[in-house]
């Protein structure tokens, strides 16, 4: 029985990296785990790999511009549209039940 999950992925471009480093070192209680960028960039690329090979419906959205707010909206836009926001129980049953009579 399916249960909806779905994937949200945010990336930003390589070049904002930088940028969102020096607002997370405002809060950091290590701040030398984001001497090298390269790595996050790194970790990007594989998650962006990993995303694009899965069977859950997804939506990757840019994040480079740090706009919150925007994020917010379009995902939960996204979710709506998708039926992300319940599950569908009497058609879950139904599925279930057809299962169960096989």
């Amino acid at each position: 029985m399916p249960l909806g999950f779905r994937i949200v992925f945010m990336t930003r471009t390589p070049e904002s990296f930088a940028a969102a480093r020096a607002e997370r070192l405002k809060v950091s209680g290590k701040p030398s785990q984001y001497d090298d960028l390269n790595i996050f960039v790194r970790e990007q690329e594989l998650m962006t790999r990993l995303v694009r090979d899965s069977i859950l419906p997804t939506l990757t959205l840019d994040i480079s511009d740090n706009d919150v707010p925007r994020a917010v909206e379009r995902i939960a836009d996204w979710m709506e549209q998708t039926g992300g926001l319940w599950m569908e129980r009497g058609r879950e049953r139904e599925r279930l039940s057809e299962r169960v009579s096989e």
